[in-house]
Order: structure tokens, then C-alpha cells, then sequence
């Protein structure tokens, strides 16, 4: 590979790993942290926003398994209108009307795009669960279905604050305590992508309790669809034979989707790969805690992303994989221009 640069500007390649042709978004760093004008090769301004010593840019028509060049130039950014407003528990962005109560729980996700309810009336999302997990054998491994006779919410919501605001996103930070543990949230919401994401730390100090987050969702349908390696499989959500009882967890690799005609909610992950939805309400496994074969399992620092995602149409129209592969594959860049050696000849 060639390496160049130089002149005032500072230069970057983006690369672009994904099947697809994508514009999203990239963060590079800036030490000297500057206000700079970001342009791409054809010197077309970029939207831009700074995060500290970083920079959130929108990278357009980056071509698939390919990569494009980003330019950073000495100015003033350009003054953008900032579409995010947050007030008395409320967020509103380009596409949603976010709610909390003072559990920090989300009682309303108003979709402005459908106008629609996302959550189910009268229930809240993105609920924190904690289950006794002491499954009758392999505790590491397994989990039975008594599990869910046991629960309790993590309510103890210790600040909630919007600690970013720009033209390109928002981030909404949320603390709890639990027990001996502490979770600290952030969540991201984007004036150009649907997705809601829910960069989660948790210090985990529990034993054989089971952590799972639920979004009882305003969608019916007989079915869910999994992501597996290689395509996709459906269960029922629904327990009207045995074999749906025994199914009661299930395996989805990237994400979930719940869609009725017209309509679906996609929750996606970058490394939880336990699901459950019954009925209306989409629940991920995010931490188990056993105890055997090794008693310190999963304690300490855990982070973590999941994401919602709703969407106009089935999962497909929806763009649900595209986006799961964004979530867990985001755009890389180094400092520089690189290009092919043959380039050179």
C-alpha cells in the first residue's frame, strides 16, 4: 500500500467493510482539537459535529468493500441547526417523541415518520429485568423456564442528564444503582438513522440473577424472526405446544424482528446473543452470572450496545441488516490516503 499526505490538510481514508453502498457516520480523533471544515475527495462540505477531542462526521457514498477520503481543513465548521430538544423528561428528534418516568424508564416512543405508538399502550420500554437464574443443571449454560417466576425492575434511577447535543446526534446519559452494581447508560438517537442506541456499562457484582432488558412493543404478529449465521429463521410467539414452551429462548445473532403488515420494531446487538418474545414484548439477555463451574462469572465491567429500531414495512424494508452490520461493523479510518500499489504503475 501507498501512504500520502500533506499540505494544511490533514487527510483520512475511510474504509467501508460492508456488503453494501453506505453513508454513515464516522469518528475520528483530533488532538489538537481545532474547529475544522470537513470536506470529501471532490471538496463537498460534510456535515460535522465535535464530541470533545473527537470529531462525529456523515461520510457519504462510501462504496462497498471500498473506502473514500475525508479532508480536514483549518476553519470555522459551519454553523448547522440542531434538531434535538430536551425538556421536562422528554427528547424529540427528526423521527421520535422520547419519554421517561423517574425510574428512567421509557413510557412513550411516538414514531413521527408512521405516526404511530411504538410501545405498547400503558407499558414502558427499555425496562431493566433481573431474574433468580438456578437452573436445575449446567447453570452456566442453561436456562429454565421457571427462571421468570422471580423478578424485579432496577428502578433506582440516579441521574439522568443530556450530556451532547448537535446537528448529527444526541446522547441522553442515565445512571442506576442496583444491589451492588451500577449501570450507566447512554443513549443515542441520530438526525439522519432511525436506530436508538443504548451504549450500556454495567459493573456487575450479582450472583445467579439473570439481567434482561424488554420493549413491549405496539406490533401483533404469530411470529419473530432471528438472525442466524447464513439467513434467518421465525419461531412463534406464542406457547401453544410443548415444543413452543421449549423454545422459550431462542439464538439471534445481529437482531430480532417483530414486524405485522405495514409495521415492525427490529432490536439489534453487538455481542448479546440470547432473545425471548412472547407475545408483544421483545426481551435480549444481557448478563447471567452463574456460579459453576466458575463462581466469579461475568463479574466487573460489562459494555455493551444494543439498539431499537423501528421501522416502516417488515424487517427487509426496514433495512434491519444493513443496519445490524452498521452497529457491529462501524466505518474504520486511518490518518493518510491510502491506495491500491497497482495505483502507482
Amino acid at each position: 500500500m501507498a501512504l500520502n499526505g500533506g499540505s494544511d490538510e490533514i487527510e483520512y481514508t475511510v474504509f467501508n467493510g460492508a456488503f453494501y453502498n453506505r453513508s454513515d457516520l464516522v469518528i475520528l480523533a483530533d488532538r489538537e482539537c481545532q474547529d475544522r471544515e470537513w470536506r470529501d475527495g471532490s471538496g463537498r462540505v460534510l456535515r460535522s459535529q465535535r464530541q470533545g477531542d473527537k470529531w462525529l462526521i456523515e461520510a457519504p457514498d462510501l462504496p462497498m468493500m471500498g473506502s473514500t477520503i475525508l479532508k480536514a481543513c483549518p476553519a470555522e465548521p459551519s454553523q448547522l441547526d440542531v434538531p434535538f430538544h430536551w425538556g421536562d423528561s422528554r427528547l424529540t428528534t427528526p423521527f421520535y417523541v422520547l419519554e421517561w418516568n423517574g425510574s428512567g424508564q421509557i413510557t412513550r416512543i411516538y414514531d413521527r415518520e408512521a405516526e404511530r405508538e411504538v410501545l405498547a399502550t400503558g407499558e414502558c420500554g427499555n425496562v431493566l429485568q433481573v431474574f433468580e437464574d438456578k437452573p436445575k443443571m449446567y447453570e452456566a449454560w442453561d436456562i429454565d423456564l421457571f427462571y421468570q417466576e422471580k423478578m424485579r425492575e432496577i428502578t433506582d434511577l440516579q441521574s439522568i442528564s443530556l450530556i451532547e447535543s448537535g446537528p448529527l446526534a444526541a446522547v441522553l446519559e442515565l445512571k442506576w444503582g442496583y444491589m451492588d452494581s451500577t449501570i450507566t447508560q447512554k443513549i443515542k438517537v441520530y438526525s439522519g438513522n432511525r436506530r436508538i442506541d443504548f451504549e450500556t456499562l454495567v459493573d456487575w457484582h450479582e450472583q445467579q440473577q439473570l439481567l434482561k432488558v424488554a420493549f413491549p412493543v405496539a406490533v401483533r404478529s404469530t411470529e419473530a424472526t432471528y438472525d442466524i449465521q447464513f439467513g434467518n429463521v421465525k419461531r412463534p410467539t406464542h406457547w401453544n405446544t410443548s415444543w413452543d414452551y421449549a423454545r422459550f429462548e431462542s439464538v439471534g445473532h445481529q437482531w430480532a424482528d417483530l414486524s405485522e403488515r405495514g409495521y415492525g420494531v427490529s432490536l439489534l446487538n453487538d455481542c448479546k446473543y440470547g432473545y425471548d418474545i412472547k407475545d408483544h414484548v421483545m426481551r435480549l439477555s444481557l448478563i447471567k452470572s452463574a456460579t459453576e463451574p466458575d463462581w466469579q462469572a461475568d463479574q466487573g465491567e460489562h459494555l455493551f450496545t444494543y439498539a431499537l429500531l423501528p421501522h416502516l414495512g417488515d424487517w427487509a424494508a426496514g433495512r434491519t441488516v444493513e443496519e445490524a452490520w452498521s452497529l457491529n461493523n462501524p466505518l474504520q479510518a486511518v490518518q493518510g490516503v491510502i491506495r491500491p500499489e497497482w495505483a502507482d504503475h
